[in-house]
Formats: structure tokens, sequence, C-alpha cells
């Protein structure tokens, strides 16, 4: 919960809704994913644009310079399809407009979406249900679905994982901002406001860092039922026994 001491922060990039709503609002991870649905989402992404550009080098170096170790930046793909408006990630695919560039005021567009690719690849797919989710009850309660992005409110014992999927790629989106971009004077009211926690920033970026990517097999693994014990065959052909299964729900806890 946000320290009362501190203040809450009003993110000035939220129109049309009310401090009052804003103060009102607060956003937690969502404890129940759709592993099956949210594998199929990849599976139907990789099958119907199942090419795409690697990053270009000096895509490469921002993503590198953001995330390090964290992040294998080689397995992401650019593609262009005209079925989303705006960039959105789905695994390893960053999916853009047909003639879409991170060049110019995009490159912290860049930022937040391989923060997407990061919660993947360290984490699974369970980014994309919390991710569907406060988009929709964001829109659906306020008009304005930024309040998934923006209204996040850091704390001097924050942790990444207290933030939602959106909050957290907007956090690492906002710290490239302020120490890439936003350098110089006049700067935006909301680098202003949200520089004064510079030093949580710094924190929370130290634990992204600390992570490390997974490969898609054993992504895909962790997020079967009935999973093999570490160390073991999967049973031969022939051997009864159930198959390991995805579920269609499942319930997640903090720190799994």
């Amino acid at each position: 919960m946000p320290n009362p001491s501190r203040g809450r922060i009003i993110d000035p990039r939220i129109h049309g809704v009310t401090a009052d709503v804003l103060r009102k609002r607060t956003d937690r991870p969502v404890a129940v994913t759709s592993p099956v649905l949210e594998w199929a989402a990849i599976q139907a992404a990789a099958i119907a644009n199942p090419f795409g550009r690697a990053l270009y080098d000096w895509e490469y170096e921002i993503v590198h310079d953001v995330f390090r170790s964290s992040l294998d930046a080689s397995r992401i793909r650019i593609v262009e399809t005209r079925i989303m408006n705006a960039p959105t990630t789905l695994g390893n695919q960053i999916r853009v407009p047909p003639g879409w560039t991170f060049e110019r005021d995009n490159k912290p567009v860049l930022v937040h979406e391989c923060a997407h690719v990061w919660q993947y690849q360290t984490r699974g797919t369970s980014y994309i249900t919390d991710s569907v989710y406060h988009n929709a009850s964001g829109a659906i309660a306020t008009g304005n679905r930024n309040v998934a992005y923006m209204n996040y409110q850091l704390t001097t014992t924050s942790s990444i994982s207290d933030f939602t999927a959106e909050e957290q790629a907007t956090i690492v989106g906002d710290y490239y901002e302020m120490t890439q971009i936003h350098t110089t004077d006049p700067k935006p009211d909301w680098v202003t406001r949200r520089s004064r926690d510079m030093a949580i920033y710094e924190r929370l970026m130290t634990q992204v860092r600390a992570s490390r990517p997974q490969e898609d097999s054993m992504i895909y693994q962790r997020s079967l039922m009935n999973q093999p014990t570490p160390g073991m065959d999967f049973q031969s052909p022939g051997t009864q026994g159930f198959a390991p299964v995805m579920p269609l729900l499942e319930i997640r806890f903090r720190g799994l």
C-alpha cells in the first residue's frame, strides 16, 4: 500500500479521470490466469504471422542497455500486422501496424513492449491475462484505459512483483524516458513529479535486471499441469498414465 506520508502521485498523462477516482483505485496483479488461452493466443499469432524481423542494431542497443542480461533480445521479432492498431506483445513477438517505426518519440514504446517480452521470458504467459483484465477493468470503471498503465504508486518498500503487467512495463518505460530522453529542462510535468522517486526506480530496475530468461520450451513446461518431476524422463510410448495437461484456469500465489 502507498505510504500516506509520501502523498499519492496523480499522473497528468491520465486525462478525463478525476483525482478522487484515481486516488481510490489501486490495481493488483491478477491471481487467476488462463494458461491454455494465453498459449492459444501466442500460437495463433505465430501461425498467422510466423515471420518477422529481428531488432535493428540501434533497437538492440536500447533494449540491452535497459534490460541487460535479463532479456534475450535475439529472440524478439517485430511483426507487421493489420489485425491490431497499436503495438501488442505476444510471447517474443511485438506486433505493430504496417509501416510502424520505433524511431524518435516511439523509442519508449519499444522499451514498454520489450518489458512484456521480459515478463514472458522470465515469468511465462500470465502477463497476457493480467494485461487484458486491467485494460478492460480500467476502461470500464473510468472510461480511460490509461489508468491501467500510469496510476501506479511507488513506495520505499515497493517490489516489481507488486505491480500489474502494464504497470511493470510502464515503470520500465518511464525509467527509460526519465534517464535517456527527458534529461534537460523544461521537462514534462509527469517527469517532474515521477523523478522524485528515482531512487525507487533504480531499485526496481535492479530487480528487473537480476532476472534471467528461460527457454520457450521451459516456459511451456512450467505452464503444464502434472509436469514431470525434475530429473525424470517423460513416459515412454505405451506406458500407462496421463499426459501433461495445460489448465484452463490456474491460481497463482505471490512469489511463484
